[in-house]
């Protein structure tokens, strides 16, 4: 089975998160190749752009640790990468590339820019190809602007199967185009897990701050996120509680008009971009993702897994994974009272937050593992551990995918 992965993004996000681990399950398959295709990381002009602030360049860069990640599966010869000399999308049809491309059995697109490509080598040389779709907006947006609508729905319906991150997501796409009968949803993994931490630096959050309690945040500063919701039921709590500190950690379009609100706003810290995000946000006694719109909320899976109580807006697919007063709270989308109110019966809740605390997992659901619930009882008992747990199923849905398209159009051997 020869597989080619396909990722144009410049940013290390959910996605990729998602793509190292796939790879990774992946390079322990006998007689599985792989080869991933991404934008050479070189002389960059991204990177040498003055407006761009030295966070985001951090983001860019560890997009490339994410292949240094990989290296050894590259030396142990279970991994092939291929860099492209130019950043645009068509540069893929060099012919020195087509050559590449055309060595696999299927093509497995993550991102919605290549499943393009992915549609012409598929009418060029009958290659069939999958698209993992993470985003919730329409595949619409500026980079289909030379295209006709009609083209990149074409483009849809004719891979093989297209992978959601949620129900939500395949929802939307039926709405976009009736015609789509080939979706499959299968939910992202944890990107990292609570035995598997170390903290950072001691009381990384505690000791600067000195707080009773940390509410926490976590993401890419841009106006879907709706943060700046968050500033303002922070403000509420400077009298009201005034031992509540709210914590928001990443880097993006938004963060001046973030840092000018927040500015002299004692109860609410901008950290920046942070390598390792995993070793501090243990520190968190809460999580809040109020975003007016989520595929499926990727950190809401590892706050979850780690135990914390989580109050997120209810829109996309984060329904799915949080179930109002069990896991945590949901609260409608741009209302700051409902947020309040939320926040309020959490904080006042801590019984909720204890079992989140003291249980093993407390959040999954039949979603990830099917109608039994046997597996918690093996993870309580320490019989089987969450990353295997989580790891082995999600790659068991992906070889599912990988053989249903390879026997409508055997190639090779698996």
């Amino acid at each position: 089975m020869k597989i080619c992965h396909l990722n144009l993004s410049r940013f290390y996000n959910a996605p990729e998160k998602q793509l190292e681990i796939l790879i990774k399950t992946f390079s322990e398959v006998e007689g599985c190749e792989q080869r991933l295709f991404y934008r050479k990381k070189k002389n960059h002009r991204f990177l040498n752009n003055p407006k761009i602030s030295p966070e985001m360049v951090m983001m860019f860069q560890m997009k490339m640790n994410m292949y240094e990640n990989l290296e050894h599966l590259i030396k142990a010869g279970k991994l092939e990468v291929i860099e492209f000399d130019k950043l645009y999308l068509f540069s893929l049809f060099k012919k020195k590339y087509i050559e590449l491309l055309t060595w696999c059995d299927l093509i497995h697109a993550h991102d919605r820019k290549t499943v393009l490509i992915a549609n012409y080598l598929f009418h060029k040389y009958n290659i069939p190809y999958i698209l993992t779709y993470h985003k919730p907006v329409p595949p619409t947006d500026r980079w289909y602007y030379l295209l006709k609508n009609d083209e990149v729905k074409k483009a849809y319906e004719e891979a093989k199967k297209i992978i959601t991150v949620s129900n939500y997501q395949q929802n939307f796409l039926k709405e976009w185009n009736p015609k789509l009968n080939n979706m499959v949803t299968i939910y992202n993994t944890p990107s990292f897990y609570k035995d598997e931490i170390d903290k950072g630096e001691s009381n990384f959050f505690r000791m600067p701050f000195n707080h009773t309690v940390i509410i926490g945040l976590v993401g890419k500063h841009m106006l879907i996120k709706d943060f700046e919701l968050v500033v303002e039921v922070a403000k509420r709590y400077i009298k009201k509680a005034p031992d509540i500190q709210f914590v928001l950690i990443g880097e993006g379009p938004t963060d001046a008009i973030l840092r000018e609100k927040t500015r002299f706003l004692f109860n609410f810290k901008m950290m920046g971009y942070i390598i390792n995000i995993e070793e501090h946000i243990e520190y968190f006694d809460a999580f809040i993702l109020p975003s007016k719109n989520e595929a499926l909320g990727s950190t809401i899976v590892d706050m979850l897994e780690l135990g914390k109580p989580v109050i997120a807006s209810n829109v996309g697919g984060i329904p799915e994974l949080i179930t109002h007063g069990e896991n945590g709270y949901l609260f409608e989308p741009g209302d700051p009272n409902d947020l309040e109110r939320k926040l309020d019966a959490l904080i006042g809740d801590p019984i909720l937050v204890e079992r989140l605390k003291q249980m093993k997992l407390p959040w999954l659901k039949p979603i990830y593992y099917g109608e039994s619930t046997d597996f918690i009882k093996f993870i309580k008992t320490g019989k089987v551990k969450a990353k295997e747990l989580f790891r082995e199923k999600f790659f068991q849905k992906h070889l599912a995918v990988y053989k249903e398209v390879l026997n409508n159009f055997p190639k090779n051997d698996l």
